[in-house]
């Protein structure tokens, strides 16, 4: 092969979809060796210029890559409500015009499609439709959208690492399924989204769980992870990890509460005695405002000033993010890759859920469904219980034992499946 596309690609303002692209570039590197050439297609950005920072941390791990603009417009950030409404409504017309013409127009982003042998669309929570909402069906249709593109132009598309649904009415179900149908493999992270994936009638063959690609990520313990600690005063194994994120599905008293809930666990365990400290994370710093958990962080440190609590900040790599969190001794994580990339370093983890399978699904095919909790039921008395109770070595064991399956996994599903394509396209 010569050149792979990825498509669907967020943002390294988010570390979880930056570790994401960066292990899968590295899994297929090893299986097709360092000629394979590599082009990345945004879900968002259309601005050339901003390419240079959006993908700062893949370009640094993984070397040049081919970059072209999103497919479809994108929704536009309004001050009011009224301004939103009319945001969404243009955004809605300008999407619907695109789309008329999306199979005959030669954009960048259809010609890098076209351009390659072989499409991926990388993993997350992409597909899905949470409400009857035009903007909703919009979101997964422009999801979508590059992946009919590929099959327009001949080029063969797999799915890896996702997690599906829910999906809120017929219209969402057959458009995904209309779509995913035409996919060589449909790779899903986890069996939650496996039984999705029965539930909308996609094919049997087709579909495999294939562990979330970060799981394939290195940790890499640098000197700015090492600065950063000491300029914290933080010791290896002595210290609590946490992230947090703002919650846009609830507002006002149930969003406080989150914040109440988690303030009151931190202060809990380290007047117990687990950690010395407490490092809060903001593991995803946009690109979007909702997608920001500076502001998040701040308020959760904002009611820990009278314990030692430090705010991280620092733009870390995804390997190195990961490697800051195997440096402490316990990780509670709101975003779920810093539990991913905390359980890559070895480091145990608590999870809180707070929408789609993703959560739930992978602690309990890896033997830690009593480690996570949905954010809107959780109470911080009940997960305080657990980890002070826990047998951390013992927990530590298990996890390394799983991360290796599902690196194992990764890469014999993908070498098969690379095997396949390119006795096809030979």
């Amino acid at each position: 092969m010569k050149r792979i596309t990825l498509v669907n690609v967020w943002h390294d303002d988010n570390k979880g979809d930056s570790a994401i692209v960066i292990a899968t570039i590295g899994v297929l590197r090893a299986q097709l060796g360092d000629s394979v050439r590599f082009g990345l297609l945004p879900m968002t950005i259309a601005d050339e210029r901003e390419f240079a920072y959006a993908y700062r941390h893949v370009r640094a791990a993984v070397g040049e890559v081919k970059i072209a603009p999103c497919l479809l417009p994108t929704m536009r950030a309004a001050s009011s409500r009224a301004g939103l409404f009319l945001s969404d409504a243009i955004y809605l017309c300008r999407l619907r015009a695109a789309s008329l013409t999306l199979r005959h127009r030669m954009t960048p982003g259809a010609r890098l499609i076209a351009e390659s042998e072989l499409v991926i669309c990388t993993g997350g929570h992409k597909f899905h439709a949470r409400r009857a909402n035009p903007l909703h069906l919009a979101n997964l249709y422009s999801h979508l959208a590059p992946l009919l593109v590929a099959d327009w132009h001949g080029v063969p598309f797999f799915l890896w690492g996702h997690s599906l649904g829910p999906f809120h009415n017929t219209l969402a179900q057959r458009l995904t399924r209309a779509v995913l149908n035409r996919a060589q493999v449909i790779g899903v992270r986890e069996s939650l989204s496996y039984e999705q994936a029965q539930r909308l009638g996609l094919p049997t063959q087709k579909v495999q769980r294939i562990p979330d690609p970060a799981f394939a990520l290195e940790p890499t313990l640098t000197e700015r992870v090492q600065r950063v600690m000491a300029q914290h005063g933080l010791e290896p194994e002595k210290f609590l990890a946490v992230t947090v994120r703002q919650w846009r599905y609830a507002q006002g008293a149930l969003y406080a509460r989150y914040l109440d809930n988690m303030a009151s666990l931190v202060r809990a365990l380290l007047q117990a005695g687990f950690a010395s400290q407490a490092a809060i994370v903001v593991h995803a710093m946009g690109p979007i405002p909702h997608e920001n958990d500076t502001i998040a962080s701040q308020s959760l440190w904002a009611r820990l000033q009278d314990i030692p609590v430090h705010l991280i900040t620092e733009d870390f790599s995804p390997a190195e993010l990961s490697a800051f969190y195997g440096q402490s001794r316990f990780l509670i994580g709101t975003r779920f890759h810093s539990v991913i990339l905390a359980m890559v370093a070895g480091t145990p983890a608590y999870a809180i859920s707070y929408f789609g399978p993703k959560s739930a699904g992978i602690m309990q095919d890896m033997g830690l469904s009593e480690w996570v909790v949905p954010l809107e039921q959780w109470e911080p008395a009940q997960v305080q219980e657990r980890i002070l109770n826990a047998d951390i070595k013992q927990l530590r064991q298990h996890i390394a034992s799983q991360v290796k399956h599902a690196q194992q996994t990764t890469h014999t599903a993908v070498s098969q499946l690379l095997t396949s394509l390119c006795r096809r396209i030979k």
